[in-house]
């Protein structure tokens, strides 16, 4: 999907239109995409100052910018509208957003190489000056605001799942080994063919 950055576009009217909405229920707006050519998707992306984005903010929004673009009628014919919260491994937009995630895991991609390198993961360590610093492989790094092309948090299952350190996993026992061991032992299998 593109963005459409014509003046005028459906792309600046909900820009416009969101704005007041968005104040209303305290929301931000992150994005806006609309499709191009046969695509006729407008994509609505907002998020919360903590976060925390419901399924409820998604709706009341989506009903309220769909009376708006069909009363305002900038695209021809059908279309479909979704607004959704950024998800967990959510962009990262501005100096706000990687110092207010700071201590959690990002990809960082720059329109340009550093040090030989245009793609970096590590643990954000915060924003000094006009600088993102991250630690990655052991090593910490300034990497200028500018020079980010795009950037996004990672999350690994340990984080989404809330473990603090990875444990080691036991193997999990198979019942038909189980019974194949009572079995040679002279135990008899119950509801099996043996």
């Amino acid at each position: 999907m593109r963005a459409v950055d014509a003046p005028g576009s459906v792309q600046d009217l909900i820009v416009r239109e969101s704005a007041p909405l968005l104040a209303e229920a305290g929301l931000k707006l992150l994005a806006v995409e609309v499709g191009g050519g046969g695509d006729r998707r407008v994509r609505v992306v907002i998020d919360r100052p903590d976060g925390a984005v419901t399924t409820a903010d998604c709706e009341w929004l989506s009903e309220r910018l769909g009376l708006v673009l069909d009363a305002k009628s900038p695209m021809a014919g059908r279309y479909s509208l979704e607004v959704s919260s950024p998800g967990i491994e959510r962009p990262l937009l501005d100096r706000d957003d990687f110092a207010r995630f700071s201590g959690r895991t990002a990809a960082i991609a720059t329109a340009a190489p550093i040090g030989g390198r245009r793609h970096f993961t590590g643990v954000l360590r915060g924003v000094a000056g006009e600088c993102v610093e991250i630690e990655a492989a052991g090593e910490r790094l300034s990497i200028p605001l500018a020079a980010i092309a795009r950037a996004r948090l990672k999350v690994g299952t340990d984080e989404l799942f809330g473990r603090t350190a990875a444990k080691p996993r036991r193997k999990a026992k198979r019942p038909a080994r189980r019974a194949r061991r009572r079995a040679g032992r002279g135990g008899r299998l119950q509801g099996g063919s043996g």
